[in-house]
């Protein structure tokens, strides 16, 4: 494959970049039809956007209350509420739509490409895994179309709401947790190659790191995962000082649950839902996954077993490359694929699998460029 130069790279991210304004713009205009609200701004959701102002308001105004939610997107909104004074979420969804659905995402498909360029070492094929980044809400919203689920009480369908969810358009927390993921490991495999990590950006990744589980716990999975990946290169240090950092950034959350519900472990979701952690995993959720999609997509175990297979191409490529990149992509992938199929209701909302889309493409692409190289060895005709 013909390697881009280092100008054409920045051209292109440049041009998606635009692209994902444009398309920001064209949605904030109802194409496609999404049942926007308030001149553009407002995309319908549910209860989490009042229930996050609440708690954030409540940060703001130093007099702390009892949430549902964790503590990290509040106080990511509280200056917000505290610098316009804001009464209800309405009053802050401007400049958090702005954040999130221009700023935030269009940094995201900036580290995509980043980080497809340390995995593969091409420029090539790091502007393509940024350009499936800036398009996949589109890629999804043309497969909905096939499967797609009626919402109760109105026109719109689960597939248009997730299609709301992808492009980053709402007051919740899914924007802000996925952009610290893609800085996380932007930021780790930045340092992994080198000779001599610094000291500094392993601070900043272990304070990023915890700050983005206390965003959303689910990212919690993402610690684990760096401090394996300097415990195989055997680097004690780095491995403890991710740790170690990415604990004490979390800390405010293990003291917010114990001043309010008793036990730094007791989150605010459990108190609320009347469950415990591990009530909250049933292998039944990805058996009833499962029987729904097989129902709505016929034959749809051998879409499944192809998909597997696809997969494992895609790892056995990226293996042959590094083996131990190769095995932090995959976690990165699967972690959080199996903690929300078994966690919750997430098999059916799309918006928690956000942070898995990249390693999601860069698996799809590396299995890609293993059948060509397949091909190419085995027929020698390929073009390029």
């Amino acid at each position: 494959m013909k390697e881009i130069s280092k100008k054409t790279f920045w051209q292109i991210l440049i041009f998606l970049v635009l692209l994902r304004v444009v398309m920001v713009l064209f949605l904030m205009q109802d194409i496609p039809h999404t049942e926007v609200k308030m001149g553009g701004w407002w995309f319908r959701h549910g209860g989490d956007e009042v229930t996050y102002f609440n708690f954030a308001k409540s940060i703001a105004q130093l007099d702390l209350k009892k949430a549902s939610s964790n503590i990290g997107f509040p106080l990511f909104l509280a200056p917000f509420i505290y610098f316009t004074r804001a009464n209800t979420v309405q009053n802050i969804l401007k400049p958090i739509f702005i954040i999130n659905a221009f700023i935030l995402f269009s940094l995201s498909i900036i580290l995509v490409a980043f980080i497809a360029k340390k995995l593969f070492k091409s420029k090539t094929i790091a502007a393509i895994c940024a350009a499936l980044f800036c398009l996949h809400p589109y890629i999804f919203y043309i497969l909905f179309h096939k499967v797609d689920v009626p919402l109760e009480g109105t026109e719109l369908t689960k597939g248009v709401r997730s299609f709301i969810y992808l492009n980053w358009l709402q007051v919740i927390s899914d924007s802000l947790s996925a952009f610290l993921v893609f800085l996380c490991f932007f930021l780790f495999f930045l340092e992994f190659k080198r000779q001599k990590p610094r000291g500094n950006y392993l601070i900043l990744l272990g304070i990023l790191a915890g700050f983005s589980a206390l965003v959303r716990i689910g990212n919690a999975l993402i610690v684990p995962i760096f401090i394996l990946g300097w415990l195989l290169k055997k680097r004690i240090k780095e491995a403890f000082l991710v740790g170690m950092f990415s604990l004490f950034s979390f800390l405010p959350q293990l003291i917010y649950n114990f001043s309010f519900f008793g036990s730094p472990l007791k989150f605010g979701y459990e108190v609320y839902s009347g469950q415990t952690v591990s009530s909250f995993f049933s292998f039944n959720r990805f058996v009833l996954i499962f029987q729904k999609a097989n129902f709505y997509i016929p034959g749809f175990i051998f879409l499944f077993l192809g998909v597997i297979i696809f997969f494992i191409l895609g790892i056995k490529f990226l293996w042959q490359k590094d083996k131990i990149s190769s095995l932090i992509l995959t976690l990165w992938f699967f972690a959080y694929l199996i903690f929300y199929i078994y966690f919750g209701k997430g098999g059916v909302q799309l918006r928690f699998f956000i942070p898995a889309i990249p390693p999601f493409i860069f698996i799809g692409i590396s299995s890609l460029l293993f059948i060509y190289q397949w091909l190419k060895s085995k027929y020698n005709f390929l073009p390029f």
